[in-house]
């Protein structure tokens, strides 16, 4: 996660693990998410509604945590 966010200018990523039945291309993979606004917005956008905020943490399993 070396990269900074082109929207807030920080390293705001989390890995999340998409559902499997999820209509984006990424469906039941973990990839990167922002958590500042207009990364979360963007990222709704690319994912089919999805954020960090309706997503699995894949260290512990939970939605948002």
């Amino acid at each position: 996660m070396g990269s900074y966010c082109k929207y807030c200018g920080r390293r705001c990523f989390v890995v999340r693990t998409l559902p499997a039945d999820s209509t984006s291309q990424f469906a039941g993979q973990s990839i990167c998410l922002a958590t500042c606004s207009r990364g979360m917005e963007h990222d709704r956008k690319a994912t089919g509604g999805y954020d960090h905020t309706n997503t699995v943490n894949p260290v512990t399993g939970l939605v948002h945590a």
